[in-house]
């Protein structure tokens, strides 16, 4: 009997100690461009239980003995920072991981008051309403002589802006002259624009009905049309090309189409029955009312579907193959090279998601990271502080970012990607702000224009007029000369204080 007990005892250890060995590994991480002697702090997230385990150390390398699962691994070093996801296995295996540090991108101020999508063209500033009301507006620089002003593009006055993409050919916006005129028919017109928005060619896309809605993408040399319905698109490889139909078969007929993604040659869908806001029955009983998703994927002649159970609430076709899909604010990332989609990783807490042609922009924990979507690694391009974000677009070589201040006002951030942080301007003006002898800051590029508050007006009796004290209005200008001066606000910028 002892013996039976003996030898259970040493299974039940056995088959514990087996449990254990299988289900614990290590993951190691090795830093890349950290200076020595520097601390390096290490976070590390585990996807599943969503806590973080901080380890403060001087090491350039990080080793972790974790339980078996998916890992998200911040390393940050004085103002350089690098994001990896790592997943360990079991048996004590070591996942062997290297994250590069970096800084966060140059940025510059490029626009007030910007309406809900933008378009920046490296140059000039480009406005308009998603919903589809008329008008769009450029945002001019700052000079020497005035702050930024924002006046309306000529040709937009009553068109509608559908969107606006980039192409081989230059930048090319989708038009709905809906013109209130019996002479002059309302038409759907392509233009082509020059870096300042000026028109390069004009085409009217008499394919497409005046009177439905359409959005453009990028894709292949040229631009992709098409409306709600998504069942027809409309390729032109140039404004002036007769459009070549693509027919997109929906998965479903029950299922309603809410995304598309372009990227290269290859398409995306998503559909859902939940289109709406609500559950909609998936048929005449309504036996189900679980969410479901299904993204038809198209490349060349290989077309293949990823089928989801809850609510997407965007997709981007990104890296090389890849499909991106945010739900739940979860990023999940699919190999659909293959005949069937292949999930790689994830990475969590994620609210947005925008493409550049450099990579995919996560917006995250108050902060936009730039994820090489082939590696799962990243950097912080962006760390908000105290702005809120209200836009992001992405662009070429950068991103455009939607900001409101401390005085509830918008502002336009451009984040060049090909370009390191060397002030921080923005949290530097934020701070600015927050005197009490500033009415107002207008900054753009390397022009900072302030109105300053030297409290209300007096009267002037040699005058006979209200004005503003001149003492009271040169000691605010010392005051706020000083307070830029403190916050590391170089001569390199022109900072101009006029009433």
């Amino acid at each position: 009997m002892r013996n039976k007990i003996l030898l259970g005892s040493i299974g039940a250890l056995f088959l514990g100690a087996l449990w254990w060995f299988s289900n614990y590994s290590f993951i190691e991480v090795q830093t890349v461009s950290t200076a020595s002697q520097t601390e390096v702090v290490y976070d590390l997230a585990n996807q599943s239980s969503n806590k973080t385990k901080t380890t403060k150390t001087n090491n350039q390398s990080f080793k972790k003995l974790v339980a078996k699962g998916n890992y998200e691994v911040s390393v940050t070093q004085g103002d350089k920072y690098g994001f990896i996801v790592v997943k360990a296995g079991g048996f004590l295996g070591t996942t062997k991981k290297e994250v590069k540090l970096e800084k966060e991108r140059s940025r510059q101020f490029v626009g007030n008051s910007p309406s809900g999508c933008m378009y920046y063209s490296g140059s000039l500033l480009l406005s308009y309403e998603c919903s589809g009301h008329p008008g769009a507006n450029v945002h001019l620089p700052a000079d020497q002589t005035r702050s930024t002003t924002v006046v309306k593009v000529p040709f937009l006055t009553e068109g509608q802006v559908e969107g606006i993409t980039e192409t081989k050919e230059g930048i090319v916006a989708l038009v709905n002259q809906n013109i209130s005129s019996e002479d002059i028919p309302a038409t759907q017109e392509a233009y082509l624009l020059r870096g300042d928005f000026t028109i390069a060619k004009q085409v009217s896309l008499n394919s497409l009905s005046p009177k439905k809605p359409y959005a453009i993408s990028s894709y292949k040399d040229g631009f992709l049309v098409y409306d709600q319905s998504m069942a027809l698109a409309y390729y032109y490889s140039s404004v002036s090309a007769q459009p070549q139909n693509i027919a997109l078969k929906t998965p479903d007929p029950k299922l309603k189409p809410f995304a598309l993604s372009a990227r290269a040659d290859n398409l995306a869908v998503a559909y859902s029955n939940n289109t709406s806001g609500q559950v909609a029955d998936m048929d005449s009983q309504g036996v189900s009312k679980a969410v479901q998703s299904v993204i038809s994927i198209n490349k060349s002649s290989l077309a293949s579907q990823l089928k989801l159970t809850g609510e997407v609430t965007a997709i981007k076709l990104c890296g090389s193959s890849k499909l991106c899909v945010l739900s739940n604010k979860k990023l999940s990332v699919y190999d659909v090279s293959g005949s069937k989609p292949k999930y790689l990783y994830s990475v969590t807490n994620v609210d947005w998601i925008e493409t550049t042609n450099k990579n995919l922009l996560l917006s995250r924990n108050k902060e936009i990271l730039g994820l090489d979507v082939d590696n799962g690694s990243g950097y912080r391009g962006y760390s908000y502080g105290d702005y809120k974000l209200c836009g992001i677009h992405g662009g070429a070589n950068g991103y455009s970012l939607c900001l409101i201040n401390n005085r509830q006002s918008k502002v336009t951030l451009y984040l060049n990607q090909e370009k390191t942080d060397s002030d921080s301007i923005d949290k530097k003006i934020y701070k600015l702000q927050q005197s009490s002898d500033i009415k107002s800051v207008s900054a753009y590029g390397r022009f900072i224009y302030i109105s300053p508050n030297p409290g209300p007006m007096e009267y002037d009796s040699a005058a006979g007029e209200f004005d503003y004290n001149p003492a009271k209005v040169a000691a605010a200008k010392t005051r706020i000369m000083q307070k830029a001066k403190e916050l590391g606000i170089g001569n390199d910028y022109n900072i101009v204080i006029t009433l």
